[in-house]
């Protein structure tokens, strides 16, 4: 069974905890925790045990599609986001829009006959998609432009889990040894991808593997050389069709653990392993809460970073989601793999929420 232990949080954060609380209040933030599993070692004990590392603040977005197909499919899409200046639904959508106008002139572009003329040489190319990543994620997030993001989709095709409000992690199957995307959908699950704009880990690892990202790429500094690795071999990821999102964040894959709830701190805290949205038929026109328990899947990490699988986790506590409709016109680019379900580039997005399914308050 898996024990999960108490993350550390950064000393301003705990005494904010301490002294008022993250309130859950619209616009304001949630503590989401981390945990991490360690790789595999014949030599550690106590198997089963998650290391606790630090928590982030984070704030909710919700938004909601219908995609333009027979049959219609409908999607809830949840994102968590974290930088060092507050982020607005403008914003964040506003990123997401720039990076996928960069890409959509990126496939243009290469598109073009090597001999044509007008086509860029390839290290004009790589010079304006690594410039054009750098400003929107400065504009968006500020400093740096770091940034960590938690998006979540989930299929509501059948009505969502009624009155449970609960979304469980999607299945992997046959596909356990791979990495997972939203084509593992079906209705009333999620899948999840975390974005991290840093070195892996970076601030929130355990204290035993503070160091342990040494020599990784940061994707603030190391655009060039991680968008040239993903054109030569995105080989295994479920989303090789948008290297220019890829290209600004590592990524955390879906995964799937079957344990229903799970003990926190030695069992004094249950919490459910799922995303917990009682209001979901709401979320995206007045919003509501959303605490997520989500486990994801550690890729292009450096040899010798010590976890395969991290843990994120508000402990039940929860965000407070605001709708955001602009993002709707991200969801295609986020999730690019979920085309085999049937997604159209036309979406028709919902002006308001009319059905009586279980989350809605009347």
């Amino acid at each position: 069974m898996i024990d999960v232990r108490v993350p550390r949080l950064p000393l301003l954060l705990l005494l904010s905890l301490l002294l008022g609380g993250v309130s859950g209040c619209s616009g304001q933030s949630t503590v989401l925790g981390t945990w991490w599993w360690p790789s595999l070692d014949p030599d550690r004990t106590g198997e089963g045990e998650l290391d606790g590392g630090r928590g982030f603040e984070v704030r909710g977005f919700a938004t909601r599609v219908l995609t333009d197909t027979l049959p219609a499919r409908d999607y809830l899409g949840i994102m968590f986001v974290s930088s060092k200046t507050t982020v607005s639904c403008l914003s964040y959508a506003a990123y997401l829009d720039s990076l996928a106008e960069t890409q959509r002139w990126f496939d243009s572009v290469t598109s073009l006959d090597i001999s044509a003329e007008e086509r860029p040489s390839n290290a004009q190319i790589l010079g304006y998609v690594c410039q054009s990543i750098s400003e929107a994620s400065r504009e968006a997030f500020g400093d740096t432009g770091a940034y960590r993001g938690l998006h979540l989709i989930m299929d509501l095709s059948d009505g969502g889990p009624l009155e449970t409000g609960e979304f469980s992690a999607a299945e992997k199957g046959s596909a356990a040894d791979q990495l997972g995307g939203a084509e593992l959908l079906a209705p009333s699950t999620y899948v999840g991808r975390f974005y991290e704009r840093s070195i892996h880990g970076q601030g929130v690892l355990p204290d035993l593997a503070e160091s342990s990202n040494a020599g990784d790429f940061d994707p603030v500094v190391a655009c060039p050389a991680i968008f040239s690795s993903l054109l030569d071999n995105s080989a295994g990821f479920p989303d090789p069709d948008v290297p220019v999102l890829n290209a600004a964040a590592h990524r955390y894959y879906h995964d799937y653990e079957s344990q229903t709830s799970l003990p926190f701190n030695g069992g004094a805290l249950n919490v459910l392993n799922a995303v917990v949205a009682r209001e979901y038929g709401q979320l995206a026109t007045i919003g509501s809460d959303v605490s997520p328990t989500v486990f994801l899947e550690v890729a292009g990490a450096v040899d010798s970073f010590p976890y395969e699988q991290i843990l994120m986790s508000t402990q039940a506590n929860p965000v407070a989601v605001e709708p955001c409709p602009e993002l709707a016109e991200a969801m295609p680019f986020v999730w690019s793999e979920v085309a085999s379900l049937g997604w159209e580039t036309e979406l028709l997005v919902p002006e308001g929420d009319d059905d009586d399914s279980a989350g809605d308050s009347d």
